[in-house]
Formats: C-alpha cells, sequence, structure tokens
C-alpha cells in the first residue's frame, strides 16, 4: 500500500512517532507561520538581481538580525580586507593585482 506524505505523517503521529514531511521551497514559501514571522526577505544580488532569501531564523528584541546585502563574488571584498583589516596601501594591492595573486 502506498500513501500520501500528510496521510502517513498523521498515522505515524497518532501512533506516537515524531514525523513530518519534508517542506519544498515552495512549501516553505506558502507557510502562513514563515510569512508572518517575515522569514523571506527580497535583497538585489550582483548577479540575480532581485532575489528571494532565508533570514535568520531567530529573532531577537535587541539585535534582530538582518541581511544588508548578498553574498559577495568572489573577489568582492579582497580590497576591503587587505586594505583595511590587512594594512596594505593601494600600491601594493595594485601590485599583488597586475602580478595575478589576487582575483
Amino acid at each position: 500500500r502506498s500513501f500520501e506524505a500528510r496521510e502517513l505523517e498523521s498515522i505515524l503521529q497518532s501512533r506516537g512517532i515524531a514525523a513530518s514531511k519534508a517542506a519544498s521551497s515552495e512549501d516553505m514559501s506558502r507557510d502562513p507561520q514563515l510569512t508572518w514571522r517575515k522569514h523571506f526577505v527580497e535583497i538585489d544580488d550582483q548577479k540575480l538581481g532581485k532575489a528571494v532569501v532565508e533570514r535568520s531564523s531567530y529573532i531577537l528584541s535587541r539585535t534582530p538580525g538582518r541581511i544588508t546585502r548578498s553574498a559577495p563574488v568572489l573577489g568582492g571584498d579582497t580590497d576591503y580586507v587587505l586594505e583595511n583589516i590587512l594594512g596594505y596601501s593601494r600600491a601594493r594591492i595594485e601590485e599583488l593585482r597586475a602580478r595575478s595573486v589576487l582575483v
């Protein structure tokens, strides 16, 4: 005998077995609780344009967390890290780039 996912979920749960249908992306996008919690946010992505992503599952009152940008492209933060964190001069960064050391 075969079962629909929700039917089997109900049968197992009625017998005390923890069970739940695995949610697809479409299921999650339609979930009322996730919608209420504003779980999905739209961002501007450098390659995709507008994209919908999941935000943090934790919503804390003093530090709610937020997504401020998409993930950087490969090498997208290189200049910032070298200059502002590691203290490299612009000339040194350009020299490394000219020698194809940097992406």
